[in-house]
């Protein structure tokens, strides 16, 4: 009764880890997935703003000649 007792609480606890470690590598997953689409999207916001701040320049000059 003791062995099957401590046998079926050590394979709960291995359950338990091996839920808690898949929980684990889908969050880290999740962060890395969140941090490349924020990256890709400051990179597109930086890409449009360098655009158009070269479009001002372009009409100052063209105004301004």
């Amino acid at each position: 009764m003791r062995k099957t007792t401590l046998s079926r609480a050590e394979e709960l606890a291995r359950i338990s880890q091996e839920e808690t470690e898949q929980f684990l590598e889908d969050k880290i997953s999740a962060e890395t997935e969140r941090s490349t689409r924020t990256a890709n999207l400051k990179a597109l916001r930086l890409e449009k703003e360098a655009k158009q701040q070269k479009a001002t320049r372009k009409l100052a000059r063209a105004l301004t000649s």
